[in-house]
């Protein structure tokens, strides 16, 4: 926000005031820059000429150029509107020092900027953050008289009026002040209703609000930011004294968490328990927003742990969409070596079963001790560790009875898949997943038998790109997806192995959790069936994230190696918690609805960031690890 003071003005303005009252020209150009700033900003100040007859009083109005002369054409009048939100609010700079101030969506620079046309669609999608530019066509401006009316408050609306009407565009009176804001009173001024009032004192055009007004309403900002949002402003101009100061603050502030990043970026610089990583989030038709700190940035390769396994899945799902197979084709039916004898409960295995963890295979611990998949695992070709794990490999379900979480289930079913459709695992992801969005960086370590379920070394650029395409249904279509996203636990019982994820996590589809977060009454809620958010947590930190409901994707992209056994889930726990703080901002900063009633701010993520981490660890006896004050204070 941008306030010139009646003292900086003071100089300038009288020596031109003098000039007038002599019937003279001020040929002075650095005395007009800077008496007249927003003409001196768009060149018009050499067009002024201060012509004065006798006897008669200077109206600003003289002073702006009649109509364009730039010859814009139309289709570039759009570069200055963000063509990826609606009403770009901006930064505009005062043109009085009566209390007028203007606010927006965008940083505090006073230099004006275009905004560049939408990007490609694999390049980041950046908000607009220049100051408003009233050099381009069909702008809707509002204001609003919040406080007491000032002397000359219908020469300011008519001053705005004139010069948005010469490019073609309109001023939205927001009427009845705050509380106009707040419950939507507006109208569009047009001559006819402003020639009443041209060179007229009081306020009667535009009505104002009371001081109790202020008490009463100033809390009410998402009213506000609806109002605006509503009639498509892309600026906002708030006439008011010392007493609606502080709302006019308060106002710029939120319409930033609102219509912005900056809440998310704040948020973001502020969350200490992680000091290495990126961040991105965005909607089917691209990335828009990115974050980096510390060491860690969105091209850094980094080792995903178990978000391996989504990626993995979306391949194997490729494979089903083209026809190789179906998800509920029988291993049997595929190897040849895989018994059919329907005494023997392995002979019911299908690819669904195996995605979703609920073929029967077991394993203690969250990975699965077969030689094929420890450290000689590039030795073995896929089939041959498959026919390992069929060996091998604890099998104490029923398929489909039984959910428990290992690395078993995703190896057989990379295996499975590749040999219906007669290629290599190394080939399928490569087709169906890597050669299709150009992952560059994205690979499976394993050789001819990559660990689908935790092998995989990416970057954040790389991930970004397989979010956007699945939330788009690029890679697989629709219906195959909805299989994908179902809750594989409704019925299900849980292997002791396994309890704690559900409770910390929430249910399993194929290869991503259900999201279903602590505090909870049970391990999953009707809440969060209706939210269809999906993620893969890492065990290291990584954290990706699908709300199929509202279309948009986010992650957390970060990698830090748990220092003990204690402390195995820390860095998951720590993505826990910042998804919880971020995510109902990041759905404002996309314009999409949002139930969460995520009140904190910058200040405040101090403090709510240690409780957040052991109410989350606490769910599942993991607290000793966040009693550190590595977790529960900032590093200074």
């Amino acid at each position: 926000m941008s306030r010139s003071s009646a003292s900086e003005c003071a100089e300038p303005c009288n020596v031109i005031s003098s000039c007038l009252k002599q019937g003279r020209v001020c040929p002075d150009e650095d005395l007009l820059r800077k008496a007249l700033p927003a003409l001196a900003g768009s060149g018009h100040h050499k067009e002024v000429k201060l012509e004065v007859m006798p006897d008669q009083e200077l109206n600003v109005l003289q002073l702006l150029p009649e109509k364009p002369t730039r010859g814009l054409a139309r289709d570039d009048s759009w570069l200055g509107v963000s063509s990826h939100s609606e009403g770009n609010l901006a930064f505009h700079d005062s043109p009085s020092s009566s209390g007028v101030e203007a606010y927006g969506k965008g940083s505090s620079s006073t230099k004006a900027g275009l905004v560049s046309p939408k990007p490609p669609k694999d390049e980041p999608i950046t908000p607009s953050l220049g100051k408003l530019d009233l050099r381009r066509f069909h702008q809707r401006i509002g204001i609003a008289l919040i406080g007491r009316s000032g002397p000359g408050i219908n020469n300011v609306i008519m001053g705005l009026f004139d010069y948005v009407q010469a490019w073609s565009g309109t001023v939205v009176c927001i009427a009845m002040g705050l509380a106009g804001l707040v419950n939507g009173y507006s109208f569009e001024l047009t001559e006819e209703l402003l020639a009443p009032h041209r060179n007229q004192g009081g306020c009667d055009l535009l009505g104002q609000s009371q001081p109790e007004d202020i008490e009463k309403l100033g809390g009410e900002l998402h009213a506000c930011a609806s109002t605006c949002r509503r009639l498509k402003l892309d600026g906002l101009v708030v006439w008011g004294g010392s007493p609606a100061s502080n709302v006019i603050q308060r106002c710029l502030l939120f319409f930033l968490d609102v219509d912005g990043w900056e809440a998310v970026r704040a948020i973001l610089s502020a969350y200490f328990p992680i000091q290495d990583m990126a961040f991105s989030a965005g909607l089917a038709d691209g990335r828009h927003f990115t974050f980096e700190k510390g060491q860690t940035s969105m091209s850094t390769p980094l080792a995903m742990a178990s978000s391996s396994k989504f990626p993995a899945a979306i391949a194997i799902a490729g494979c089903v969409a083209e026809g190789h197979l179906t998800f509920d084709t029988f291993a049997h039916e595929v190897f040849p070596w895989w018994t059919s004898d329907p005494a023997v409960p392995k002979s019911r295995v299908t690819l669904r079963n195996l995605m979703s963890f609920t073929s029967g295979f077991y394993s203690p611990d969250t990975g699965g001790s077969v030689p094929c998949l420890g450290a000689n695992a590039s030795v073995y070709t896929a089939e041959a560790c498959a026919r390992e794990i069929y060996d091998l490999a604890p099998f104490l379900y029923e398929p489909g009875t039984t959910w428990a979480y290992n690395s078993f289930h995703l190896q057989v079913a990379g295996a499975m898949a590749a040999y219906a459709a007669g290629i290599s695992v190394q080939e399928l992801l490569h087709r169906y997943l890597i050669q299709p969005l150009k992952l560059n960086a994205t690979m499976w370590m394993g050789g001819g038998n990559p660990g689908l379920a935790g092998n995989m070394m990416t970057t954040g650029n790389d991930y970004d790109r397989i979010l956007r395409a699945y939330v788009g249904h690029e890679l697989i279509p629709e219906k195959v997806s909805k299989e994908m996203e179902r809750d594989y636990l409704d019925g299900v019982q849980v292997a002791n192995s396994s309890t704690f994820l559900v409770q910390l996590l929430g249910h399993y589809s194929m290869c991503n959790y259900f999201e279903c977060f602590p505090p909870k009454t049970s391990g999953f809620t009707d809440q969060c069936k209706r939210a269809n958010v999906h993620m893969d947590a890492g065990l290291f930190g990584y954290y990706p994230l699908v709300d199929r409901a509202k279309g948009m994707y986010m992650q957390i992209v970060t990698m830090k190696f748990p220092q003990s056994q204690a402390t195995y889930f820390a860095p998951t726990i720590a993505s826990m918690a910042l998804r919880l703080i971020t995510k109902g901002w990041v759905d404002k900063a996309l314009r999409l609805p949002t139930q969460e009633t995520n009140k904190l701010r910058t200040r405040t993520i101090m403090h709510e960031a240690p409780g957040l981490l052991l109410k989350l660890a606490s769910a599942c006896s993991f607290v000793k690890p966040f009693l550190s004050p590595k977790y529960l204070s900032p590093k200074v």
